[in-house]
């Protein structure tokens, strides 16, 4: 029997992990949220936030510079 966790159960586990500043495996649960749901702003916004703590700017800012351009035509 094969149970599928969904999106949100992967962002709670995400949001656990980075409060306890455990950031890699912060990581792997932002990027199972965003496998199940790729085109969530939040987790996009979080996947670059979790970036940032790790210091991996050109990656986060990868993910951050198209939301504000998007955001910014949608005005």
């Amino acid at each position: 029997l094969r149970f599928e966790r969904n999106a949100e159960y992967y962002y709670r586990r995400f949001e656990q992990f980075a409060d306890n500043y455990q950031y890699f495996d912060a990581l792997v649960n932002i990027r199972m949220a965003l496998q199940k749901d790729p085109d969530n702003q939040d987790y996009q916004l979080s996947m670059a936030e979790i970036l940032t703590e790790m210091g991996n700017y050109e990656d986060s800012n990868a993910l951050l510079f198209p939301l504000f351009y998007q955001k910014k035509i949608n005005e």
